[in-house]
């Protein structure tokens, strides 16, 4: 019977047991730092507020289409001078239109070179004074006449070469 107390004293364990347990309770038993810790992870992550800050000051920022709208109606203003441009078309119209000068630059000049009458007045007069057909054939006869008396000096010529021999044949 001295024996049975002391294995259950060694074998009954239960306080060391209960203590280990506690401690890996306490080991173990970590939720609420792992709670802690979500929760802080959470509020670093869960930043939608934060974003959407961001978005509406990204949209602030970026949504300028009244902006856009005032500059696309002042170049709207400032490119559209149809009025200016048509006043200029008329004016360059009424500077290059000058169908009346041209016209009566045109009628001077046609007065100037339709003298055809008196230039053919003067070809006329050119052409006696050119055309002495009957003067020149005369001049060409009497020419022939005075040039053709080849006979004659050939005559002339062989009389002064019988002349000539008949002297040295009596010298």
């Amino acid at each position: 019977m001295s024996v049975r107390p002391n294995r259950i004293v060694l074998n009954d364990r239960s306080t060391e047991k209960s203590v280990e347990r506690w401690n890996r309770s306490v080991l173990n038993d970590r939720d609420a730092e792992k709670s802690e810790v979500r929760s802080n992870r959470n509020v670093l992550n869960d930043r939608s507020s934060k974003k959407s800050v961001m978005l509406s000051n990204r949209n602030v920022l970026n949504d300028r289409s009244a902006e856009k709208s005032d500059v696309r109606s002042n170049r709207s203003v400032l490119n559209d001078r149809s009025a200016e441009k048509s006043d200029v078309r008329s004016n360059r119209l009424v500077l290059n239109d000058r169908s009346p000068e041209k016209s009566d630059v045109r009628s001077n000049r046609i007065v100037l070179i339709d003298s055809s009458a008196e230039k053919s007045e003067v070809r006329s007069n050119r052409g006696v004074l050119n055309d002495r057909g009957s003067d020149k054939s005369e001049v060409r006869s009497n020419r022939s006449v005075l040039n053709d008396q080849g006979e004659e000096k050939l005559g002339m010529r062989s009389n002064r070469i019988v002349l000539n021999v008949g002297n040295s044949l009596f010298s």
